[in-house]
Parts: structure tokens; C-alpha cells; sequence
């Protein structure tokens, strides 16, 4: 049975973290899929805030989210409700060892 938690990125979670965003966008680039890649000051800012997550599967990082109540100054006009939290970014791993 795989052991799977869900929690908060420690530090040392960081460059793994990004690298799983990074694989996700060349990924998605490859396929000729909409993309973008947050850029790294962009997410280890949202590190150093405890806004990422992770999913570990067997301790190993399988998938990372963003959760955060931040967002582009240009959606400030459209957006009326500010009390909430949205997912930024999703990036799961291609294969998973076991």
C-alpha cells in the first residue's frame, strides 16, 4: 500500500519543487499545450510564504501546489471578492518511481 501525505514545502523541498514545475512546462511546451513558467524569484517568493505544497508518495515528491490569496494586479478590477484562496500553479512528476 502506498503511504501518501499531503503538507507544506519545508526549505529543503525547494529545488526539487521547482524542478517539477519546470519538468510540468517543458512537458505542456512539448505537446503544444497553453504554458507558462513561473518564474523562480516568482516561486520561491511563494516558498518563503509557506505557500507551497506538496504531495508525497512513499516520501517522494510526486506533485506540488500553490495556494495562495495573491494575485496579478491586473485581475484587481475584475475581481470583487478578495477573501479567498486560489490555486497558482499545479505541477505533477511524468513517472514516479517505485
Amino acid at each position: 500500500m502506498l503511504n501518501m501525505e499531503f503538507k507544506q514545502l519545508s526549505a529543503d523541498d525547494f529545488n526539487e519543487a521547482y524542478a517539477l514545475v519546470k519538468e510540468a512546462f517543458e512537458w505542456l511546451k512539448l505537446k503544444q499545450l497553453p504554458n507558462w513558467l513561473v518564474p523562480y524569484q516568482s516561486y520561491y517568493t511563494r516558498h518563503v510564504n509557506s505557500e507551497n505544497y506538496g504531495l508525497f508518495v512513499d516520501k517522494v515528491l510526486c506533485a506540488v501546489v500553490t495556494l495562495t490569496d495573491d494575485y496579478p494586479e491586473v485581475w484587481r478590477q475584475s475581481i470583487k471578492h478578495r477573501d479567498f484562496i486560489w490555486l497558482a500553479t499545479l505541477a505533477s512528476a511524468r513517472q514516479v518511481s517505485k
